[in-house]
């Protein structure tokens, strides 16, 4: 049985066959010679490639980083916008809200649509720090003063229910009637009831007491 053939690489999926032992002893020296030679050339030519083949890897590690650098810079850069401008600060401005409002000859009852009023509820809701407000009645001269204080009252009351009604807590509001005092008309002295009531109209009256606030500037 011939002696068993060793398998030897040689170019890159390739593989080399060495002769066997009886094979070989048939050759002359001339042809052992030469089989030696292309022994050692096939595995010269081997060594070359895997040299060249880790050459190329080499090269390529080294390239990489200078490419993925080129690819980067040549990515242009994501812009951020600028962020918008802050709002301009609020400007407020001071603003007394106050109220007279006119009655009819011996009534309570008030007069729609009431604007004034409308704005002082608005300003009381929108500062709660606003306590106490008062609001006192007035009666014109005619009639007697138990019966004018009473009805002093009865306006003011009626201011106050107003505004309770548009939401404002009822412990923040304070109603007095004062009767006929503080006139705002004195030179009534007309003889005709009529006039004389049309001239003292103004006395008859309730006033809100001034409150100050701060509104925003539009």
């Amino acid at each position: 049985m011939e002696a068993a053939v060793d398998d030897m690489p040689a170019l890159p999926g390739q593989t080399f066959r060495l002769p066997t032992a009886a094979t070989y002893d048939r050759l002359t020296p001339w042809q052992r010679r030469a089989m030696v030679g292309a022994i050692v050339a096939v595995h010269v030519a081997a060594f070359w490639a895997l040299l060249q083949v880790r050459e190329v890897r080499e090269a390529v590690a080294e390239v990489a980083p200078v490419f993925v650098s080129l690819v980067t810079a040549a990515t242009p850069p994501k812009v951020t916008p600028p962020p918008p401008p802050p709002p301009p600060p609020a400007r407020f401005e001071k603003v007394t809200l106050s109220a007279s409002e006119l009655f009819g000859f011996d009534s309570a009852t008030l007069h729609m649509p009431q604007p004034k009023l409308d704005d002082i509820a608005a300003a009381l809701q929108a500062d709660p720090s606003i306590t106490d407000v008062d609001i006192t009645g007035y009666t014109d001269r005619l009639g007697s003063p138990k019966y004018n204080q009473k009805l002093s009252e009865r306006r003011a009351n009626a201011v106050r229910d107003y505004l309770i009604g548009k939401g404002v807590a009822a412990n923040r509001l304070k109603a007095y009637g004062k009767g006929e005092k503080n006139p705002v008309v004195t030179d009534c002295h007309q003889k005709k009831r009529k006039e004389l009531i049309e001239c003292l109209a103004p006395n008859r009256r309730v006033e809100v007491e001034p409150i100050t606030i701060e509104r925003r500037v539009q």
